[in-house]
């Protein structure tokens, strides 16, 4: 999630949750743990790992496929390679002491033509969807990890409103949280 403090749904979701959201939308899966990106190059700072289990974690929440796609079909079997290789090592873990945490998988949102200026949507969306597909054959494959199809939900939500729900055509705007 790109800014997730700045959407007051998710903040509101917090706020009246009956259990700790914080580290949640706090500390998502954000670029600095994508799966290529996973071993830190600062030695200061603790490893996935280690902050999952400093938290309990019984759910992971991860959010792939956007700046992945733009590598298009050329780096798709990295993608693949190494989302499978980061939810399995994830499930092999017991960070709350007794189980392996479960794992959602969100795809990315779809790419909107707010601004005639932007790029066209349909290329942007098209290997959008070649990433999203690819998480859905690899959740499947793998126990405990659900697959999330925000893409698919949102690209028939963009056909039906003319509300935009991103604020630049790529981050979600405080309605696009909402609908999250």
């Amino acid at each position: 999630l790109a800014e997730p403090e700045a959407a007051g749904a998710l903040e509101g979701l917090e706020e009246r949750s009956p259990i700790d959201l914080r580290h949640l939308f706090r500390w998502g899966l954000r670029e600095e743990v994508a799966p290529a990106r996973e071993a830190a190059d600062d030695p200061g700072q603790p490893d996935l790992d280690a902050r999952l289990s400093e938290f309990g974690t019984d759910a992971v929440f991860c959010f792939f496929g956007l700046n992945e796609s733009f590598a298009g079909r050329a780096g798709l079997p990295d993608f693949e390679r190494q989302l499978a290789e980061f939810l399995r090592a994830r499930r092999s873990k017991n960070y709350n002491g007794a189980t392996p945490p479960v794992i959602f998988c969100i795809s990315p949102v779809p790419f909107q033509q707010v601004d005639p200026s932007l790029p066209m949507s349909s290329p942007l969306n098209e290997n959008l969807r070649i990433y999203a597909d690819a998480m859905r054959r690899i959740c499947a494959e793998i126990e405990g990890a659900t697959y999330l199809d925000v893409l698919t939900q949102l690209t028939n939500l963009q056909h039906d409103h003319v509300n935009s729900f991103t604020s630049n055509g790529l981050h979600l705007n405080d309605y696009g949280y909402w609908i999250l």
